[in-house]
């Protein structure tokens, strides 16, 4: 996958080209679909009606017919509504075009976020508000919107992983504080950076230790953003510490302590980890903090 650097955005031109082509087929095909299904459920209905129903022995409807049609190529999904049960023989043709564009541009503004690593260098705050956008009202997914939505990210990415840092300044321990002002401290404490699946744990994505991490790669690190084969370069120092809690099999007594970048992280089962930073790092970070200007606390 190459990207090119085009007016300041990011984009990868033969992926986005495939996408936006498959896209307009799967619109057209998927539309076709559901009008030859209400076709053949107006048909299943006209069937219904035409034999007589005076010596029937007991109620049925043809239309079940649908439902036993599923099972039969071995679709198994529960509580499944007869055809004249849905809206679908209530929708025009406008209107039937327009549910399945918005699902489809919905799911995949989400997919290519998800996939091409931008979910990364965003907080959950973050996330959720841009998929909660693509679920109400997505942009069509057209190369204009493409490209302008990459360019945006590009161009805005300090300010992004402010407000991704911002948003999870929030939600740590009242240590992160000083005096009136909100500052890296040596230890820095991230609740709930784990969960548990039985007796191992795996680090939670998106939250909190993942934002901070981004932080210190983007900041101390590496300080830009990096586009790799398969999307945006992740966080290395994140990277690297999910390497270690995976070959660990989530054991955390096998964790305990981690050093990585010279950075300690501290396992507890109550699954929280305590972040420790080095001097050097912790200056350059407050340093960095110190010239935004953007964390005074209002309290």
């Amino acid at each position: 996958m190459e990207f090119t650097h085009c007016n300041a955005s990011l984009v990868e031109s033969k992926l986005i080209d495939q996408l936006i082509i498959k896209r307009k087929a799967l619109i057209d095909t998927f539309s076709q679909a559901v009008s030859l299904q209400i076709k053949a459920t107006k048909l299943a209905d006209e069937i219904n009606r035409d034999i007589p129903t005076n010596n029937a022995g007991y109620i049925d409807d043809f239309s079940v017919v649908f439902i036993q049609l599923a099972r039969a190529l071995g679709e198994t999904s529960k509580k499944r509504s007869l055809p004249r049960q849905s809206n679908l023989v209530k929708l025009s043709e406008v209107q039937l075009n327009a549910i399945v564009t918005k699902t489809v541009d919905s799911n995949l503004w989400e997919v290519v976020f998800n996939r091409l690593g931008f979910f990364g260098h965003m907080s959950q705050e973050q996330i959720s508000l841009f998929m909660n956008q693509c679920r109400t009202e997505p942009l069509p997914f057209e190369r204009e919107n493409i490209e302008g939505t990459f360019r945006n990210i590009f161009e805005n990415q300090e300010k992004i992983l402010l407000d991704s840092l911002l948003d999870t300044v929030q939600r740590l321990s009242t240590s992160y504080r000083s005096n009136d002002t909100r500052k890296f401290t040596k230890k820095i404490i991230i609740d709930n950076a784990l969960c548990s699946f039985g007796n191992t744990y795996r680090l939670v994505t998106h939250e909190g230790l993942q934002s901070l991490l981004t932080l210190i790669w983007r900041w101390v690190l590496v300080n830009k953003m990096k586009v790799e084969e398969d999307g945006l370069r992740q966080s290395g120092l994140w990277h690297c510490l999910n390497e270690k809690v995976t070959n660990s099999g989530g054991d955390i007594d096998e964790l305990a302590s981690v050093f990585l970048f010279d950075i300690e992280f501290r396992f507890f089962k109550k699954r929280s980890i305590h972040v420790l930073l080095p001097d050097g790092m912790l200056n350059t970070l407050n340093e960095k903090l110190a010239s935004t200007k953007m964390l005074y606390c209002n309290e």
